[in-house]
């Protein structure tokens, strides 16, 4: 027999039975509902399996859902990215097409959109490079499914 803490704070017994099973018994009152024996096992020690598990969480608690796929047809990987890279560049030729090239302020203001149009460039060329990566990609694994 050993004595173990209930949930309760009361003290309990734990007995083994010539078969092998343990059976918890309070020295508090307890009370059985209709359908339960007397006999049944009941876990009443504070580690029990339930005690330790976490409340379940509540639906502000739960991440948001994957954000799902456009249709095929609809606005490719990066669009949203190249449509603000296309509009910037136009915003900075307009700009450069009003500079004065002769004056020192215009010929270093020259230069830093020419700087910003070449990261723009890049930043371009690379989605589109990716682009193209996972359309190559998406080949071969088609290729691979229909051979």
């Amino acid at each position: 027999m050993t004595s173990v803490n209930s949930v309760t704070g009361n003290s309990a017994q734990v007995t083994t039975t010539a078969g092998g099973t343990q059976q918890a018994t309070s020295t508090a009152t307890t009370t059985v509902t209709a359908g339960h024996s007397a006999t049944r096992p009941v876990d009443v020690r504070a580690d029990g399996p339930r005690a330790s598990e976490p409340s379940p969480a509540g639906r502000a608690e739960l991440p948001p859902p994957p954000v799902i796929a456009g249709p095929p047809d609809g606005p490719g990987f990066g669009q949203g990215t190249l449509d603000k890279c296309f509009e910037r560049m136009d915003a900075l030729e307009k700009e450069m097409a009003g500079i004065d090239p002769t004056s020192p302020q215009g010929s270093k203001r020259m230069m830093e959109i020419e700087r910003i149009l070449q990261r723009v460039d890049q930043l371009v060329t690379m989605i589109s490079n990716m682009r193209r990566m996972t359309h190559e990609m998406n080949m071969n694994a088609i290729r691979h499914i229909v051979s």
